[in-house]
Formats: structure tokens, sequence, C-alpha cells
């Protein structure tokens, strides 16, 4: 019993201490009123007062004048190209926001001394917005590096001023003035950076990028509410989860093609109707997803377990995931041939993530044998075939093989530049293909399986079944024991 009221106390004392205490990086010179928030404290837990009194409901119990002063004097103290600057403002900004919470009577100078430390260290403050940054590369581009270099230098002297402004803001105890001095630099940012002529070509533009995202929302909404009538309101759930083709997650990706064709047109000296310019866009965007939502249309049934790889962003190791996964998932319906569709692990493992860096580091797993080898694949037999004539008959042939060795395959797509894969598996068990970037899609027979699959090779990896060096190899695999030992790992240089 003495144990636990020990233990409520310290934490009774603590929960205060963090109230009194506005800062984590209260100096020496704090140690004042650290002594006189324990002292009090202290007289509580003897029982004079109640334990659960806040600071901010008795004020008097801590001067926040005292407070105040400790943080004008750190302020006073920035100072601007140090390493511990940026740590320090947000520090600042936190406290600050605590003590207008902990004394409200006290605070009443609004929030410009806020925002003004918010845009010491925030890149949104003072930065190239999308039309500049667009406005650069296409004409500046030869001299972009500089002027970005010469820029950045505005920057930081704009910085520094508002810094200066801070300091004797606080000083003076005149901080209403702070946001419009914020805003005032910014103007000033513009104007070290372009001509008069050019802010007129950057309003436009913003102009122009306002409308386009006023005037998308209703054709975008229209398209995802046909596909709905179509799917049972299957489509609109589903396209959520592949943001590479989601039109309403689109928009960043759409404006800059929207502001570069603006861009140009302007270098060309053409007319442009903003109007115009928007439908243009809009209708281009619908015209390129429209034949993948053909087909997640027809096939939105059959996807079991949707999964988008771009998205899994804390899992994703760039070049190299959807082999590693793949190589996994073979493993897997070796073992576990009628694992139900809904319950195959998507995105990468621990495990997967550590073969896919030694594949990538080390020179010893360059062969594709010695690559499977680390994940306890051994390669059984490979067929490669030419994509650009026709992919019908080469999947004719794989499906219709009766000595094949096994009922599970791994597809590589390749075209001299970059590739990608994916699991098959056909036999009694399931008719099914597994994606990264799809998902895991179940059939219910061959000849759906052959065709949804063909078609979505067609439409989703055009560039590799239109492209005249594109190839698609199909591998069967045994399963072989793995040991965790330096030959698997790729530390020994032995062929397998």
């Amino acid at each position: 019993m003495a144990m636990t009221t020990s233990i409520h106390g310290l934490s009774s004392i603590n929960q205060k201490l963090d109230i009194l205490n506005d800062s984590k990086d209260i100096e020496q010179g704090d140690s004042l009123i650290k002594i006189h928030a324990i002292r009090k404290i202290t007289e509580e837990h003897k029982g004079k007062k109640d334990s659960t009194t806040t600071i901010s409901k008795s004020p008097s119990k801590i001067s926040p004048k005292v407070v105040w002063l400790q943080i004008e004097k750190r302020i006073s103290q920035l100072e601007f190209g140090k390493n511990t600057f940026t740590p320090q403002v947000r520090q600042l900004i936190y406290d600050i926001k605590n003590f207008k919470k902990n004394f409200p009577e006290f605070y009443k100078f609004g929030d410009g001394l806020e925002i003004a430390l918010k845009a010491l260290i925030e890149k949104e403050a003072f930065d190239f917005p999308i039309e500049e940054r667009l406005y650069i590369q296409i004409f500046h581009k030869d001299k972009a590096f500089q002027f970005e270099q010469k820029v950045e230098k505005f920057i930081q002297d704009v910085r520094k001023e508002l810094l200066t402004s801070i300091q004797t803001s606080v000083k003076e105890r005149n901080l209403v003035t702070l946001e419009k001095k914020v805003v005032e630099l910014q103007m000033k940012f513009i104007g070290l950076k372009w001509s008069p002529q050019e802010q007129d070509l950057f309003l436009e533009a913003k102009t122009l990028l306002l409308l386009f995202k006023k005037h998308s929302k209703e054709p975008f909404n229209q398209v995802y509410k046909g596909a709905d009538q179509k799917t049972n309101g299957k489509f609109s759930k589903i396209i959520e989860i592949y943001s590479p083709i989601d039109l309403q997650k689109q928009i960043d990706h759409l404006s800059e093609e929207l502001l570069t064709t603006f861009y140009l047109l302007k270098l060309n000296n053409e007319k442009i109707v903003h109007e115009d310019l928007i439908k243009f866009i809009i209708d281009e965007a619908i015209d390129c997803k429209k034949t993948r939502y053909d087909w997640l249309i027809k096939n939105v049934s059959f996807i079991k377990q949707p999964y988008n790889q771009s998205d899994d962003i804390h899992r994703k190791l760039k070049t190299g995931t959807c082999f590693a996964n793949t190589c996994e998932r073979e493993i897997l319906l070796k073992k576990r041939p009628s694992i139900p569709s809904d319950k195959i692990p998507m995105g990468s493992t621990n495990k997967g993530r550590f073969q896919q860096v030694i594949h990538q580091q080390n020179p010893n797993l360059k062969t594709i044998n010695n690559t499977y080898k680390t994940f306890g694949l051994k390669l059984e037999k490979s067929l490669s075939l030419g994509l650009h004539n026709s992919i019908e008959p080469i999947l004719d042939g794989l499906f219709s093989q009766p000595s094949l060795p096994n009922k599970t395959c791994v597809m590589s797509l390749n075209n001299q530049k970059k590739g990608h894969v994916i699991n098959v598996q056909f036999d009694e068990f399931y008719f099914r293909f597994i994606d990264d970037n799809l998902g895991v899609v179940e059939y219910p027979s061959l000849n759906a399986l052959k065709k949804g699959l063909q078609t979505y090779l067609k439409t989703f990896y055009s560039n590799y079944c239109d492209d005249p060096n594109g190839v698609l190899e199909i591998r069967f695999f045994q399963k072989i024991d793995q040991s965790l030992g330096s030959e698997i790992a790729g530390i020994s240089s032995s062929s397998p």
C-alpha cells in the first residue's frame, strides 16, 4: 500500500511538473522556477491542497510573467545557421502553444509570433510553388541549378531578416505586427526572384489551377458513378486502393500536366483559352484510364484481395520488391496450394527485404539460379518468348502443356529497361494470378483465368507488350531446403 501511494505521488508530481515546465530546453537560469514548482507540489502532496489542481486553473502557483520572460530570453538567443536552430524553434512553437493554453488571460498577442517562427523553418513559407518550379524547368532549363542556388541565398537572407524582426518585436513587446511582417517578406521574396511580367504569368497560372481543381471534380465523379452502376458500387470502393490510376488522387499530377502544357503554349506564343485547355486535360486523363477502368469493371468481382505496393511505402524497397514478394509467394503456394485467396500475405516481409538487399549488393548473386536459391527455390524450367507479336498464343501454350513440372509459375516481364514479375497458379485448387500492383485475382475456370490474365497484361503492361524488345519469361521452380548459412546468404562464391 505504501509503495502504491509513493508511486501515485511521484506520478502526480511528474504530471504537474510537465504543466509547469513549458520548455524541455529550460536553461540553468530556470532552476528557480523548478524549485518553486516542486515546493508547491510537495505542499499539495502532503494534503494541504488537492493534488489534481493544475497551473492553468490556479495561475498564482507560478508567475506566467516569469515563464514568459524565459521564452523571450530563448528567442533573443536564437542564432540563424546553427545546427540547433531548427529544433530550438520547433520547441519554442510548442512551448508558446502550451503557454497560451495554460495562461490564456496573460497571452494577448494573437498568432503572429507562432506564424513568424514557423516561417523561419518551414519550407512552404519561402519555396518554389508548382507554377514557379515548372516555369524554371521549361523557360530556364539550362540555368535551373544556378537559379535555384541564387534563390536559396534569397531564402537565407529573408529568413535572417525575419529573425531580426521577431527578436526586435519580442524585445519591444510588439508581437501583433509579426504576421504582417511575414506576408511582407514573402512578397519581397517573390520580387527578388521574378520580374513583374513573370509575376503576372504566375498569377494566371494559379488562376488556371484553381479553375482546373474546381471543374475536374464533376467529370471524374461521373466516371466513377457510371462504373459503380455496372459493378453494384464496387468500383469506387476498390479504385481508392489503386492510387496510380485513381483520377481523384491524380489531381496534383494532372495539375503539373496542365501547367506544363500552359507554359509550352506560352513559349510558342500560342493563344490560350483556359476553359478549352482544362477540358483537354480532363478528357485526356479520362481517356487514358478508360481501358484500365473497363478491365476493372469486368473483373472487380474476381479480385479477392486488392493490394497496391506503391502505397505500401513502409515495406517497399524500390527496385526488386515485387521480385522478392513473388519468390516468397511461390514457396507459399507450393507449401499450401489450397490457401484461400484472401489469406495470402501481400507485401514484403523482413526475410524478403533482407534477401532483396543481399541480391542488390552481393556480386555473387548475379546469376539467376543463385538469386532464386537465396529464397529457397531451384529453377527447373524456363520459357522465354517475345511479346511483340501476340500474347494469346503464349498463354494458350502455357495452359495447355500436359507435362508441366507443377501448376504454379512466375511470369517475368521485361523490355531491357525494367521488369516486373507476378505469380500464377492453375491446378485442382485455384485458377488465379497475384500481382503486387493489383492483388490476388481468382477465376472460376482455366479459360476465365487465361482471358483475364491476357487482357490484364495487355491493358496494364502495354509498355512491355507493345515494345519490340518486350519479353515474357515463364519460370517453373522446385522448392529446396533453405539454410541461413553463408552459402544461402550469398557470402560463398560457389555456384549452385
